[in-house]
């Protein structure tokens, strides 16, 4: 460190004195170091500690055309200083970039370098005699005793009050900074590496997924017949789906099943992930052999999920850092995944892979606490939430984004469409009967239904056609789809546009508006989705009857559409009971 302040590079001085040659880990093994003799120089008094891993460079020699001095403010971001005093950020700025020995101020720059120099040196030199020369992190340590004043008060208030805390969320992966002031992403990724160099290890996580060999079990292949004995009672060579390995088992039902994008993905997704736990937690157990003791061990691993199988890390399958899940899973959500590899198991019953559905002897965990409470848990926005998301979008400047998201927003929750439907419609499939305005559209198992739109639907739409340069609903090209990309407006977009697009709005409209905390916690992960139930609970509450919502909505059983939108009659039921209650009290 002393090698550094006289002015040497940090990788020379790494493959001098410690034999490192990799300019990454010379990196890291500065930082980690300049974290703990800061440490030990702050608790031993030391006034000047910050100074000490400042790279103190020699630049005499340099001609002034050549001398790359950045900006002051650029310097004093990437060094982190922003916390520091003025006095402090110009006597590190003119020390590590000193001005040209022809200014007037040449000698005056060379004395400051030449005391920051020797105040370090000092430092180290004191430090040493003491005994002090490091001190050892551990996790319980507070954020203050490694990171700037100025920082570490931010990340307390974010709730990080140790550096084994803000590690152990940095190792989770995502947007863990999002509740830190001042502090983005390329921000958060040198808290990352400075907590990293202060606990190696700390911030990265290892899976059974990272491994390009653990990977392939994604696509994990069925024994052969020649190397396990398969009774032909439990599988047949001539199967009706002509299947010969488990991964093909799961293409083939998905491809035969999946009516939309959406769909698909859901249940490949969660096929994949039961083909995953029976290769990693049952040791490559095939379908074949799935039995109810499979189910229940399944049933009880969805219930709580191990960590190594969880991460927020933005990473594609067979990356470092990838995970089937993103979170432990609701009650519904359990629910739910149980039901999709149900229904798969039924369809390789069906198609004469497996004998038979284990998934029908077990009840699914959950199942009775989501119907319960499904009045209570609908994913349905409220009037006062929508009137603050409506109001934050049409405060923002005029934009085709903006005139998007405003469609989006409007025309879902006024017609129930799902995601998949309002994405493959156009102007074409809209209809002008007697009866109003309709809008044809295919839904779940490939059945088609006539959506009507209502005039505020009409109108949302009209709007938003005339704003990407198009004529109204009667008179726009039949090909135009209904909704359309921000740079050409008869071209579609896909699922993920529209699913990133709401989450994106939504998540701003949300976190700029006057909604309790409660109630922003409630629509943190609202989606498209979202706007289908709301339209669905309104109408409900506004006395649609349910066979009505269920024709508009498509569901194949109003019992669905009579659990899902529940809601309503429960606030009528707390209507009356407030009112019941209320006289009595005045009564008595």
């Amino acid at each position: 460190m002393r090698a550094v302040a006289d002015g040497l590079e940090v990788r020379h001085c790494a493959r001098v004195y410690l034999r490192i040659e990799d300019l990454r880990e010379a990196e890291a093994t500065h930082n980690e170091l300049t974290a703990r003799l800061r440490l030990a120089a702050r608790q031993a008094g030391e006034k000047h500690y910050r100074l000490i891993g400042v790279r103190i460079r020699e630049k005499i020699r340099r001609s002034p055309a050549l001398a790359d001095r950045p900006p002051l403010a650029e310097f004093i971001e990437a060094r982190s200083l922003d916390g520091w005093s003025e006095a402090e950020q110009l006597e590190m700025y003119e020390a590590e970039f000193p001005a040209s020995l022809g200014s007037g101020t040449a000698l005056e720059t060379l004395q400051r370098r030449e005391r920051s120099r020797l105040r370090v040196v000092e430092i180290l030199r004191r430090l040493e005699l003491d005994g002090a020369t490091t001190a050892t992190p551990q996790p319980t340590d507070e954020v203050h005793a490694w990171l700037p004043d100025h920082l570490a008060q931010r990340l307390v208030q974010a709730g990080y009050l140790s550096i084994g805390a803000l590690a152990e969320r940095i190792r989770q992966g995502g947007a863990w900074y999002g509740g830190v002031l001042g502090v983005g992403r390329t921000k958060a990724a040198q808290i990352a590496q400075q907590i990293e160099a202060i606990l190696p290890g700390s911030t990265t996580r290892r899976t059974p997924f990272d491994s390009l060999a653990t990977a392939k079990a994604l696509s994990p292949p069925l024994p052969s017949s020649a190397s396990m004995v398969v009774p032909t009672t439990a599988y047949r060579l001539d199967n009706l789906g002509a299947i010969d390995s488990d991964s093909q088992a799961l293409q083939s039902w998905v491809q035969a099943s999946a009516a939309s994008e959406a769909t698909r993905k859901s249940y490949d997704r969660e096929g994949r992930r039961l083909l995953l736990w029976l290769q990693i937690e049952r040791g490559g157990r095939p379908l074949i052999d799935f039995k109810l003791e499979d189910a229940l061990a399944y049933r009880a691993f969805l219930a709580f999920i191990p960590d190594g199988w969880i991460s927020r890390v933005k990473a594609s399958p067979g990356t470092v850092g990838w995970t089937p899940f993103k979170g432990q899973l609701s009650a519904a959500s359990q629910a739910q995944a149980m039901t999709i590899v149900g229904a798969w198991f039924d369809w390789l019953v069906n198609a004469e892979y497996l004998r038979g559905n284990p998934w029908r002897l077990i009840k699914k965990a959950g199942q009775a606490r989501a119907e319960d409470t499904r009045a209570l848990d609908t994913k349905a926005i409220t009037d006062r939430a929508m009137g603050e998301i409506e109001a934050f979008i049409d405060r923002q400047e005029a934009s085709a984004a903006r005139a998007r998201a405003r469609f989006i927003l409007s025309f879902l929750s006024s017609t129930g469409l799902r995601s998949a439907e309002l994405l493959t419609a156009t102007v074409g499939d809209i209809r002008h009967e007697p009866e109003g305005v309709f809008l044809r559209v295919t839904g779940k198992r490939e059945k088609v239904r006539d959506v009507l739109l209502v005039d505020r639907a009409v109108q949302i739409l009209d709007e938003y056609l005339h704003a990407r340069g198009l004529e109204g609903v009667e008179h726009a090209p039949a090909n135009a789809p209904l909704l359309s990309s921000l740079d050409d407006g008869m071209q579609a977009v896909g699922y993920q546009t529209l699913y990133k697009t709401t989450r994106r709005w939504l998540e701003r409209a949300v976190m700029f508006s006057g909604l309790t905390q409660a109630e922003k916690s409630r629509l943190a992960g609202a989606s498209a989705h979202w706007l289908r139930h709301t339209f669905g609970t309104r109408a409900v509450a506004l006395g649609t009857p349910f066979d009505v919502v269920q024709a508009q909505l498509g569901h194949v059983s109003i019992n669905t559409t009579m659990s899902l939108y529940s809601r309503a009659p429960l606030s009528r039921r707390a209507a009356e009971l407030r009112k019941a209650w209320g006289s009595t009290n005045q009564n008595t």
